[in-house]
């Protein structure tokens, strides 16, 4: 495109529109009715599993909702859906792509991002990686991999979980 080409003002305000109109309709589908928890609860629940791991917060509170709205709103996002390449779209954008989608359009700012190791299997390790961590209002703690939509409740086996055959070790965790 030549930048001298003017932008198309009327698409431009339409696809915002659509876009805006779109997320409004979706968000009031699922009927939300967050409950709002401390910094504090959201690090002693992390913390009864994973004591060394730090935690970092971005926010004082935090909104959860059960399980069964979380799938809801995985089952509707369509981050996964998005090709994987690297550097540019990979590990890190996936997971903060999802936290911040919560946030945006749900109000919902308690999906943390997880930084750890990643093994195939349970020894081979294949390198760094972020993914997703989701605290429902019951303190239990679910593990959330953006890039394939795969969701697991920690099985808590010395700070170390298996998400789809594979091992995910986390480092540190990030909320807000």
């Amino acid at each position: 495109m030549d930048d001298t080409q003017p932008v198309n003002e009327i698409a431009r305000k339409l696809g915002n529109l659509l876009i805006n109109k779109g997320i409004d309709i979706l968000v009031s589908s699922f009927h939300l009715e967050p409950v709002k928890v401390s910094s504090d609860e959201i690090t002693q629940t992390i913390k009864q599993y994973f004591p060394s791991a730090p935690i970092t917060h971005l926010d004082s509170w935090y909104y959860l909702i059960p399980i069964f709205q979380w799938k809801q709103i995985i089952e509707s996002d369509w981050i996964s859906e998005k090709k994987w390449i690297i550097d540019a779209r990979d590990c890190d954008n996936f997971a903060n792509a999802f936290a911040a989608n919560a946030s945006m359009y749900f109000l919902l700012n308690s999906v943390g991002r997880v930084y750890g190791k990643l093994y195939k299997g349970t020894n081979q390790f294949l390198g760094y990686h972020y993914w997703n961590v989701i605290i429902t209002p019951d303190k239990k703690i679910w593990f959330f991999e953006p890039q394939s939509d795969k969701l697991e409740e920690t099985n808590y086996q010395g700070g170390m979980l298996l998400i789809g055959g594979n091992l995910y070790v986390p480092i540190s965790f990030m909320f807000g």
